[in-house]
């Protein structure tokens, strides 16, 4: 249930990864995610301030992340992403930020990797806050992740986690 005390709330999720398997430019990292809750209102609108990603294995990669309205593949995870214009007019594209392994990354913590979600060219400039829209009949925004760069392989299917705060009024 969506948070009724405050107009602010902290989500997180875990996108399901391809355990033990190199990851390549171009590939889906994860497909379409729910995001709970993500509006107050079947349909509604929220404004997503600020995101993160934690990677419990450390990798050295970059991925774009897509929200859309709607649950759609862009292909299936640890190939290439594969979707056609008309499912990409149909996903409802909210938005689309980078996880950049060289921006906004946690210095101090050997063991895991902290970045702050930023904007396509590598800033908050141009990617906070931003509107995120869900779908008629429903309270949940979907991300999918894209590699851009980098080769990562991770260990478990459960080695990210996407953290994002959001307001809802």
């Amino acid at each position: 249930m969506a948070n009724s005390h405050s107009d602010f709330t902290i989500i997180r999720v875990t996108p399901t990864i391809v355990e033990d398997s190199a990851y390549a430019d171009g590939d889906v990292l994860f497909t379409a995610t729910a995001i709970p809750n993500a509006v107050r209102g079947n349909g509604g609108c929220s404004k997503l301030i600020s995101a993160y990603m934690i990677d419990k294995r450390k990798q050295a990669f970059d991925c774009e992340l897509y929200f859309c309205e709607q649950n759609t593949a862009f292909g299936t995870i640890d190939e290439t992403a594969d979707i056609s214009v008309a499912n990409i007019e149909a996903a409802k594209v909210c938005c689309v930020l980078k996880k950049d392994n060289d921006q906004g990354e946690n210095q101090d913590l050997d063991n895991i990797h902290i970045n702050k979600i930023v904007g396509m060219d590598g800033s908050d400039d141009f990617g906070f806050p931003t509107l995120l829209q869900a779908g008629a009949g429903s309270t949940n925004v979907f991300v999918t992740g894209v590699i851009v760069d980098g080769t990562p392989t991770f260990t478990e299917t459960d080695d990210l986690e996407l953290i994002f705060h959001i307001q809802y009024k």
